[in-house]
């Protein structure tokens, strides 16, 4: 296998060789690319010598315990971290990971590994690729920088976490490399079809329940370009649903025809959760308005404001942008 990341960042990997003990972070409210891409981590590194504990702030969603390794995420920290170094996977920023982050930061070795265009660099090493369709064709390339052969247990998280992130390789920053990579997971043993089933043919009635009432609940601008829900704790206790089995409802209410950018806000015990999809508009621009980031398609945030007031002003950051957006279009004309 012949390396595909960038020259300058060759040296600075060798940290990852050798018998360290590594923390592999996945970030809160897991979803399948930092999963997928922290398990698949967490074999590279024990086959580069590492003694590795994969850790994330919420508990693995049912929806993907089937992944191999998932039963061994833990939700809690060692007492004494200093002799570790941290990994952080698909963490736009430090804070995703939760009530740990300060500890985490302290740590001198902090490797970044993530694609999200907003990410700061917060790592001592940074491996961060805008281009990415996910983090776990970042992954995959260490694999082959390293001559690592992965196992098929690595191979499957590797495209749990590159179908779920680019919706079944749907969204627009899929491109060759994604589907390169995906062809050479298929080759280590992965069923796509199996893969297919698991991920999005065993939906729970609770996930089907919570969607269609907050779907039962959207709203829309006068000019159908902006489409919205909210989500509560009651609706979450009606369904017997969990905030995992929301990922998605975004996606629904984007393709609603008309529909430019959609958005639900979720009410949580910390603040308001935002989470936005777009077409055509940055809503990476829009989350930043409320210190959130993300992809200029999918972004999100935390908002600390009145449910109105929220919708509110996350339409207002619509209109911004996307009038902004096309002004900038004019005058490239």
């Amino acid at each position: 296998m012949a390396s595909s990341l960038p020259s300058a960042l060759i040296p600075e990997l060798e940290v990852l060789k050798g018998p360290r003990s590594w923390i592999v972070a996945s970030h809160l409210s897991p979803d399948g690319d930092t999963l997928g891409s922290a398990i698949a981590m967490k074999h590279l590194l024990r086959a580069l010598g590492g003694h590795v504990l994969h850790v994330c702030p919420d508990p693995v969603p049912a929806r993907y315990a089937f992944i191999p390794g998932a039963d061994e995420v833990v939700t809690h920290l060692p007492d004494d971290l200093s002799n570790w170094g941290l990994v952080a996977i698909d963490a736009a920023e430090i804070s995703r990971l939760g009530d740990w982050a300060p500890l985490f930061a302290a740590l001198p070795l902090r490797v970044n590994i993530d694609h999200h265009i907003s990410n700061p660099a917060y790592g001592s090493v940074n491996v961060v690729f805008a281009g990415a369709a996910a983090t776990g064709e970042i992954i995959y390339r260490l694999f082959e920088h390293f001559g690592v052969k992965p196992s098929l247990e690595a191979a499957q998280a590797m495209y749990v976490a590159i179908v779920t992130d680019t919706g079944g390789f749907a969204y627009e920053a899929t491109t060759a490399e994604t589907h390169r990579i995906a062809g050479e997971l298929i080759g280590w043993g992965v069923n796509p079809a199996e893969m297919t089933q698991l991920l999005f043919e065993q939906v729970p009635l609770s996930e089907m329940r919570i969607k269609s009432l907050a779907l039962s609940r959207m709203q829309r601008s006068a000019d159908g370009t902006i489409a919205w829900t909210v989500v509560t704790p009651a609706m979450l206790a009606e369904t017997g649903a969990d905030e995992s089995q929301l990922d998605g409802l975004s996606e629904q209410l984007r393709s609603i025809q008309g529909v430019d950018v959609a958005f639900y806000l979720r009410e949580t015990a910390r603040g308001l959760k935002l989470s936005l999809r777009s077409k055509n508009a940055d809503v990476n621009q829009v989350a930043a308005h409320f210190g959130g980031g993300g992809h200029r398609r999918a972004a999100g945030a935390s908002l600390q404001l009145p449910m109105d007031v929220a919708i509110a002003r996350v339409i207002e950051a619509i209109r911004l942008v996307s009038g902004a957006e096309r002004a900038q279009l004019e005058i490239e004309r």
